[in-house]
C-alpha cells in the first residue's frame, strides 16, 4: 500500500467533511458531544481504510484516509496521522501527537531540497499502547504492543513489545511488569 492510492469519490467525501467540519466538533465525554462523537465515528468508518469499533477522536486531529484503526483505540485533540498508518485495538493517543510516513530527501547538496522530492515508509502501532501528550513518531517505525512511550518523546526506531520509552531520541527505561 502507498500514500498516493487512489480513494474513492465517497470516501473522498467523507475525508472531506470530517476534516473540514466535523472534526472540530465537542468531543464525545461533554454532556451534548455524545450525537456529534457517532457522527465523526460514521465518518471516518466510510473514509479511512479501517475504522474499528469503538473509535474515539478528539478535537481538530488530523487524519489521512490510507490509516487502519482498530477497536477501541482513541486519540486525543489535534493529533496528526500521515497515510500509511496502521493502528491496533486498544491505542490511547495524548493530545498533539504526531505520526509521520513521509519525509523530505535531502541527499543531492547540488540542489534545493525541495525539488528533490520526498520517500515514504509506513507506520505500525501495536494492540495496547499508550502514546502521552507531543510524542512524535517519525516514518518506518514499528511500536511493539503493550509499550509505553513518555510525553514529548521522539521515536526515531523500533520499540520493543512491553518497553517504556521516553526522550528526545526515545530510549527505553524498562518494561511494563518488571
Amino acid at each position: 500500500m502507498t500514500a498516493t492510492k487512489k480513494i474513492h469519490p465517497l470516501r473522498m467525501l467523507a475525508m472531506l467533511l470530517f476534516n473540514m467540519l466535523f472534526c472540530f466538533l465537542p468531543e464525545y465525554f461533554q454532556p451534548y458531544g455524545k450525537p456529534f462523537h457517532w457522527i465523526k465515528r460514521g465518518l471516518l468508518s466510510v473514509a479511512l481504510t479501517r475504522c474499528g469499533k469503538g473509535v474515539n477522536v478528539g478535537f481538530a486531529c488530523s487524519i489521512s484516509p490510507h490509516v487502519e484503526i482498530g477497536d477501541y483505540s482513541s486519540f486525543g485533540n489535534r493529533c496528526v496521522i500521515q497515510g500509511g498508518v496502521i493502528i491496533g485495538s486498544d491505542v490511547m493517543m495524548g493530545p498533539d501527537v504526531k505520526i509521520y510516513t513521509r519525509n523530505h530527501n535531502m541527499l543531492d547538496i547540488s540542489r534545493p531540497m525541495r525539488l528533490q522530492g520526498d520517500s515514504f515508509s509506513s507506520v505500525c502501532i501495536g494492540d495496547d499502547v499508550w502514546l502521552a501528550c507531543n510524542v512524535v513518531i517519525l516514518p518506518g517505525v514499528k511500536v511493539g504492543s503493550h509499550a509505553v512511550i513518555g510525553a514529548g518523546t521522539i521515536v526515531v526506531h523500533d520499540v520493543p513489545d512491553y518497553a517504556v520509552l521516553v526522550g528526545n531520541p526515545g530510549k527505553v527505561v524498562k518494561f511494563r511488569g518488571q
